[in-house]
């Protein structure tokens, strides 16, 4: 009886550790496949980015003023809106002023800024 016992936990044993191995291989292929999503999600984030910044620097912007009338345009809006089509992983591109203002984004043209709520 006692052999019998020794064999049944050494046979359950051997099993756990079968599937602990199993899991962690699979928690590694997840793991490589999610890394290789995050870093692909990145890059073209990185390329919409960088043909944004090329063609505003072609439009030659002199200062700020020169700044927010160039970049709040409808052609602004649409060159925004057609850099971030196909990529769900972009909600939003915006360009935004050294103040903070929001002078173009994806959402909507023009950019409507909510009243302020005053909860006072």
């Amino acid at each position: 009886m006692l052999v019998l016992i020794l064999i049944g936990s050494f046979s359950i044993y051997g099993v756990r550790e079968r599937q602990i191995k199993s899991w962690e291989k699979q928690l590694d292929n997840i793991s490589l496949t999610l890394s290789l999503q995050t870093a692909q999600a990145l890059d073209s984030v990185s390329i919409v980015l960088d043909t944004v910044i090329d063609n505003i620097e072609k439009l030659d912007i002199k200062d700020e003023a020169d700044f927010r009338k160039k970049l709040a345009t409808k052609s602004v809006f649409d060159m925004l809106n057609d850099r971030k089509k196909g990529l769900d992983q972009i909600d939003v591109v915006s360009i935004i002023a050294n103040n903070g203002d929001n002078i173009n984004f994806t959402r909507s043209y023009p950019v409507v800024i909510p009243p302020q709520v005053n909860w006072i």
